[in-house]
């Protein structure tokens, strides 16, 4: 009994290239769901006998999540060449699970080990529910393909949300790990690049109205960029609101303040939401401008209660919520006097 959580999860490594040649075969996608599932049941068993038998070996800590890191980025990169997810997504997934094992690597070379976070956990099953819900849509694809409205809905608006909600979590469970390392978490290097990040590039430096002129520098620079496409646009702001609620959090809990003046990466952030469905015109820019900048200071509505969310995501939600409101208003002047 000792070896058999181990064999359970060798066994799940050799389950994924029989998964993927069936994946890849239109007439056998009822047959790859059966093997991922018996894969992912082999991941819930090792751990449990594990347990019950003290079967517990530093072997098996290390293996367990790499052979959840092989099936689960495997599965990621077939959908991704069946054309279901986005290349950025694939490479998020792959970034950070190749950054963890060389942790866990590290760590156990130095004789320590590096304990799985529930961030991570709950990281793991909302993937696992994703992906079934990508076979889902590759079942409807295949079988279905004449109902488009119900392709459609589920292509232009179920999976990017999925998609973006998937990595975040595995942004910021790749966060957390490395914020528990101490030698990581007080390292110099690591707060003075958070710091330029949530201050960008020091504006939030500046002593006096930080939040303002980094709103209005952010209003410029989006005013003179080129314009890109509108999900391009939206993958660009997905990255940078996860990076701000990692980098805000860490900066404000070293700093010993909620929402410290200096972090204006939620400012930025807010402030070309509130923009990115504008006209390239002076007058509407810089009424978005002044209509977000009161939104953002006198917080009304719900933005005060949304503030008041701990960490990172409450410094940066505010911020969005504002934009939205701002995007409300600017969409019913325009209606009215354009």
């Amino acid at each position: 009994m000792y070896f058999l959580p181990n064999i359970l999860t060798l066994f799940r490594i050799l389950l994924t290239p029989l998964f993927l040649y069936f994946i890849f075969n239109e007439n056998h996608y009822f047959i790859a769901i059966v093997i991922f599932t018996i894969a992912s049941i082999t991941d819930f068993f090792d751990g449990k006998v594990a347990r019950k038998y003290n079967a517990n070996s530093e072997f098996g800590k290390f293996l367990d999540p790499l052979a959840d890191k092989v099936l689960i980025l495997s599965t990621f990169a077939a959908f991704y060449f069946l054309n279901i997810i986005p290349l950025w997504f694939l490479i998020i997934i792959f970034i950070r699970d190749l950054l963890i094992t060389c942790l866990r690597i590290f760590m156990i070379k130095t004789g320590n080990s590096l304990q799985t976070s529930k961030n991570a956990k709950f990281k793991t099953t909302f993937q696992f529910i994703f992906i079934y819900f990508l076979f889902l849509f590759l079942l409807c694809k295949f079988y279905f393909a004449s109902e488009i409205q119900l392709l459609v809905i589920a292509s232009s608006y179920i999976l990017p949300i999925f998609t973006f909600f998937i990595a975040f979590s595995t942004i910021e469970s790749a966060m957390d790990y490395l914020h528990k390392i101490k030698a990581i978490n007080q390292s110099k290097v690591v707060f003075k690049t958070y710091e330029f990040l949530t201050t960008f590039f020091y504006i939030g430096k500046i002593k006096y109205a930080p939040g303002t002129i980094a709103s209005f520098i952010a209003m410029l620079l989006f005013l003179f960029l080129p314009q890109v496409q509108t999900i391009t646009f939206f993958q660009i702001l997905f990255i940078l609101f996860t990076l701000g609620v990692v980098s805000s959090k860490f900066v404000a809990e070293k700093l010993g303040q909620k929402d410290p003046a200096q972090i204006v990466i939620d400012e930025v952030v807010g402030m070309w939401f509130a923009t990115f469905m504008l006209p390239q015109n002076f007058v509407w820019y810089f009424a978005t401008f002044f209509i977000f900048r009161f939104f953002d200071i006198f917080k009304p509505f719900l933005i005060k209660k949304v503030e008041k969310i701990n960490g990172g995501l409450g410094i940066m939600l505010d911020d969005i919520l504002a934009a939205f409101y701002t995007n409300l208003i600017i969409f019913i002047l325009m209606r009215f006097l354009v």
